[in-house]
């Protein structure tokens, strides 16, 4: 603890100060997850969607749910270029510290709902778009295969 002398008269006092607390200089971060089709878009759009969203809100936290990678794990063995595809996804999956949740649903569009109430939710898919909206969830969609943006 700081301490403060005062001189009153000739007469010094010494009084303890407490310090100024100092406001977080960035606010919590937001959580952004993905859905598969907008992870398989960084290869095929060659499009940084975590680069994208970090420009975008500042502090992020991404999630991708399980269920999601089990999804593109199914998708990797049906070609060389969706494997391809997956691959890169989880590759820039891990180099941005995308956490991986089970959230205990049946497929990656029902665990994204889950997390909509509270999770900005990136996809391009008409119908989890609708559902989202439903649920007053925040979206971030691709635009013109370059760039993101809420919806």
């Amino acid at each position: 603890m700081a301490m403060l002398i005062k001189e009153n008269k000739g007469e010094a006092r010494i009084q303890p100060v407490e310090p100024k607390r100092r406001q977080p200089s960035h606010p919590t971060a937001e959580t952004v997850a993905f859905d598969t089709n907008m992870l398989l878009n960084i290869e095929r759009f060659n499009v940084d969607i975590f680069r994208e969203a970090r420009g975008m809100i500042g502090r992020v936290e991404f999630v991708v749910p399980a269920e999601v990678v089990r999804e593109m794990d199914s998708l990797a063995k049906k070609g060389k270029i969706l494997g391809k595809e997956v691959k890169i996804a989880k590759m820039s999956m891990e180099s941005n510290g995308a956490k991986v949740v089970d959230f205990g649903q049946k497929s990656g569009d029902l665990a994204l709902l889950k997390m909509a109430p509270k999770a900005i939710i990136g996809t391009n898919d008409k119908e989890l778009k609708d559902s989202v909206r439903e649920l007053n969830g925040r979206l971030l969609i691709l635009r013109r295969r370059k760039f993101l943006e809420f919806d």
